[in-house]
């Protein structure tokens, strides 16, 4: 289960918040890495998502 984004658990509406970090991690500020906040077997971890860079 996706909780967040960049080490915050979503504060507001999940879809525009993930919608706004997938845009943040094209970047080349963030070369591609979308970190994911997630559960997995009751315990939270963070993973990376290598995505493509897109650019600002």
């Amino acid at each position: 289960m996706i909780l967040g984004v960049f080490g915050e658990p979503f504060s507001e509406d999940a879809r525009k918040s993930f919608g706004r970090a997938i845009g943040k991690a094209e970047t080349e500020t963030h070369q591609g890495v979308l970190k994911l906040l997630v559960s997995r077997k009751s315990k939270q971890q963070e993973i990376d998502l290598k995505l493509k860079v897109m650019g600002t």
